[in-house]
């Protein structure tokens, strides 16, 4: 193959293809063995989808050129084909990734690229940096995803900036377990913008079947029983014993009355008297039972409201029982 004697991005675009084709094939020649050498699977399949990207390329399929081309580069890399895929690149109008490739031709060609290519491809660079973009992206997490128009270009913390198109970008930050986020710019030719994305709290993750069963519940503890059975049986008990002690009184003193009211020689304050202490400890005794009644009732109530409960440590003193002419009183711990 000659050598060209003008460089392919200065022609129109179909002889830009044409030329570009042919100085892929002039400069790919020496990466593959001659005929009479052993073959390498590796390489006739590199030239095998570099003869495809070539027809790819020809027929205007550029994004399936691009593909072909770069199978090609990494089953034989030499940076060579790196200027074919700089040139889909253009022709898609991709200027950044145009632009990278460029670069990285160069630089892997190093001396073996000529004074004329090096400085006609260091022109092209330098209208391509006026067409993209530099963007700083942070997140406030470490290790989270970072795409550009929905194509990963590295994870947090980013060591340099993007370069991307100007016109409008969407910048994406994923990390598992929390909710993704994003932002729509616009963004001109040569701009430097910093973008800082902030991702949400984590997500609780989902349960599974194969997540550890939970531990049973425990058994729902009974509401404590009242003691309201237990206090009105014993107000019962209270009360009942209350009547019968004053209604033994009452007769008594009834008696004594009678018995008093029979002597010649009693005086009339005594027979009051007397007659006083019986009409109290009569009405006394009727309160009482009237109050045996009432417990006794509510105390059937409750008992069969709330089943007997087991005996609690905590002592209860015991109940007294005072009666006095006048009154009596009920005393104790309940």
């Amino acid at each position: 193959m000659g050598q060209m004697n003008e460089h392919p991005l200065r022609r129109s675009p179909r002889a830009l293809r044409a030329l570009a084709l042919v100085l892929g094939v002039a400069t790919l020649a020496p990466a593959w063995p001659a005929a009479a050498q052993p073959k390498d699977p590796s390489r006739e399949e590199a030239r095998s989808r570099y003869e495809r990207g070539k027809q790819l390329y020809e027929e205007g399929a550029f994004d399936a050129a691009l593909i072909e081309f770069q199978r090609a580069y990494d089953l034989a890399p030499s940076y060579k084909i790196l200027f074919n895929i700089g040139q889909v690149h253009r022709q898609r109008n991709d200027y950044a990734s145009a632009l990278r490739v460029f670069e990285r031709y160069l630089k892997e060609g190093g001396a073996e690229v000529d004074a004329r290519r090096r400085g006609d491809i260091e022109k092209e660079i330098n209208q391509l940096k006026g067409r993209v973009a530099t963007l700083q992206i942070s997140a406030n997490v470490a290790g989270a995803e970072i795409l550009v128009d929905d194509e990963t270009v590295g994870k947090t913390p980013l060591p340099q900036g993007i370069l991307v198109n100007s016109g409008k970008r969407k910048i994406t930050a994923l990390k598992e377990g929390r909710a993704p986020v994003s932002k729509v710019i616009n963004v001109a030719g040569a701009d430097s913008m910093k973008v800082a994305l902030e991702l949400a709290e984590p997500i609780a993750p989902p349960a599974s079947a194969s997540a550890a069963p939970a531990p049973p519940a425990p058994p729902p503890v009974a509401p404590e029983k009242s003691s309201s059975p237990w206090l009105a049986w014993t107000l019962t008990g209270a009360f009942g014993i209350g009547a019968a002690v004053t209604g033994i009184l009452a007769i008594g003193a009834s008696n004594d009355l009678k018995d008093k009211r029979s002597q010649p020689d009693v005086s009339r304050k005594d027979l009051d008297d007397n007659s006083s202490r019986t009409r109290t400890l009569a009405l006394v005794s009727d309160l009482l039972l009237v109050g045996t009644v009432v417990a006794g009732g509510a105390a059937v109530y409750f008992t069969l409201r709330d089943p007997p409960r087991e005996q609690t440590s905590s002592p209860r003193g015991p109940l007294r029982l005072g009666v006095s002419p006048g009154s009596v009183l009920l005393s104790g711990s309940f």
